[in-house]
């Protein structure tokens, strides 16, 4: 279980964990051990310790080297970052993390399967026949919850998704000393102390994804729920920082120019959400998905008269302190809750004159259980009469699959929606709420966000209906994630 929990965080940087990344591990251990077991049993008849001994510690062998074949495997089953899009990337990364899991880990779990048969016929010879196979599969199910729990709370946070296979390689060579042990006192004594070459307690790994021509790495972490990296990259006379996770070397969640006080991407629209609320007050804005802070940093700097308080929700610990980075510390009425978006809703009780939504689970899908008509009439909830809330997708065009979802299920809770297609960019603005206007009356100010009003401008719908054919998005049914994958 340490070795199937791992290997897909393993993985990440390069395909993600995706569904179907977690299909592809999960399959490839459920084959793997099928057929290890197959073996196995032809084996049970004329086998002796020995082959379970051997089979674990090449089975060790097999895992202990795949966090360093990882690096090299993986990239070689990846297009180059430019040649992809928000439509090709899932596609991409499903057969690439199928052929890196099967070349990785299937040997090594084959090796393990093949031991069970043999460990039951031993131990019922030993023991007599009646509940061996019994004892067994308990011990075996006590060591799978100990492997469940182990990586999620403890091992993937210090030592990482590398330290944690290891981990699962020391636990085999740990168990074949055992066996061992009782047979002959030397060689058990052997195997055991060479356990101790997987549990080394700093082990100085290079980086897992290095700079390339176009991005310079300036951090990398491995959090409790994904692959956090930082780069730096040109862009025309700028330098940008960006964040990205998992996969998603071409996109970034964070964004930071060095010259200029605007991001030059979405971002910049969404600062302009409080023009459209009405009235003079201060506009207090509630972000779910704030990441490392850009849209909080950017009202900041641009927009400080405006804006009241700014709330960051960030599920991710890790990505919610890099702010000092992209946003800046929270300052004055200003914080970051650490938490789910749909929990922190149900926590914060507002109101809210601004509630954006700009939280992703993979590259190009926000959460399912964020973007329900449940989860809107809950955003509904915690705005002031004058409130709007702000969508960002990630999608081809509004009549894609996605946004006729969206469009459909953002109507079943506001009376109007509103789409902005932002020029150059695979990012699309629904805006929904009491304080939207008909029309948008966006006048520049002279300040660094005309550009984004202009954009504003050019982009605004003149309405938003919902087709016949749309798909409401509920609870009980939600599939963004292929959804986000579709054209019209």
């Amino acid at each position: 279980m340490i070795a199937e929990l791992s290997a897909t965080r393993l993985l990440a940087p390069w395909f993600g964990a995706s569904i179907h990344a977690w299909t592809h591990v999960i399959a490839t251990v459920l084959g793997a051990m099928a057929v290890g077991y197959a073996i196995g049993s032809r084996l049970a008849a004329r086998a002796c310790a020995r082959v379970v001994v051997r089979a674990w510690l090449t089975g060790a062998l097999l895992l202990g080297i795949a966090p360093f074949v990882a690096p090299h495997l993986a990239p070689a089953l990846v297009p180059p970052p430019e040649s992809q899009t928000p439509l090709t990337i899932a596609s991409d990364a499903a057969w690439g993390s199928f052929v890196t899991t099967l070349l990785l880990f299937a040997p090594a779990l084959l090796m393990l399967g093949i031991s069970t048969p043999i460990l039951m016929r031993l131990h019922a010879g030993d023991h007599g026949g009646d509940g061996a196979a019994g004892r067994i599969l308990a011990a075996s199910t006590i060591g799978s919850l100990v492997g469940t729990y182990l990586p999620a709370f403890v091992l993937l946070e210090h030592v990482g998704s590398r330290g944690s296979i290891l981990v699962a390689a020391a636990g085999c060579v740990v168990a074949a000393g055992l066996v061992s042990f009782s047979a002959s006192r030397s060689v058990g004594t052997l195997v055991l102390g060479l356990a101790g070459l997987f549990l080394c307690p700093e082990v100085p790994w290079p980086t897992l994804v290095p700079s390339d021509g176009a991005q310079t790495l300036v951090a990398e972490h491995e959090s409790a729920y994904q692959y956090v990296r930082v780069a730096t990259t040109p862009v025309g006379d700028d330098v940008a920082t960006h964040l990205s996770l998992d996969e998603g070397r071409g996109e970034f969640h964070s964004r930071k120019l060095e010259k200029h006080p605007t991001t030059g991407a979405y971002y910049d629209l969404l600062a302009v959400v409080p023009d459209l609320v009405p009235g003079a007050m201060a506009v207090d804005v509630l972000v779910l998905g704030g990441g490392a802070g850009t849209l909080r940093g950017l009202l900041r700097s641009v927009r400080p008269d405006r804006v009241g308080s700014v709330t960051d929700v960030e599920l991710d610990p890790v990505v919610a302190g890099m702010s000092w980075r992209f946003g800046g510390f929270p300052t004055g009425e200003d914080r970051v809750v650490i938490g789910d978006g749909r929990a922190a809703l149900r926590s914060l009780r507002g109101p809210f004159d601004v509630i954006v939504l700009d939280a992703y689970a993979r590259q190009a899908a926000i959460p399912a259980h964020m973007g329900t008509v449940e989860a809107f009439t809950l955003m509904k909830d915690r705005l002031t009469r004058r409130g709007i809330v702000a969508v960002n997708a990630s999608l081809a065009d509004v009549e894609s699959p996605l946004g006729k979802a969206l469009t459909a299920t953002l109507l079943q809770v506001f009376p109007e929606v509103k789409t902005v297609g932002i020029p150059g960019s695979w990012n699309v603005q629904f805006l929904a709420g009491p304080g939207l206007p008909p029309t948008p009356d966006i006048k520049d100010r002279g300040d660094a966000l005309d550009t984004a009003r202009a954009w504003m401008r050019a982009g605004w719908s003149t309405h938003a209906k919902a087709s016949a054919d749309a798909r409401i998005l509920t609870d009980d049914c939600a599939p963004l994630e292929t959804l986000a994958r579709q054209v019209r």
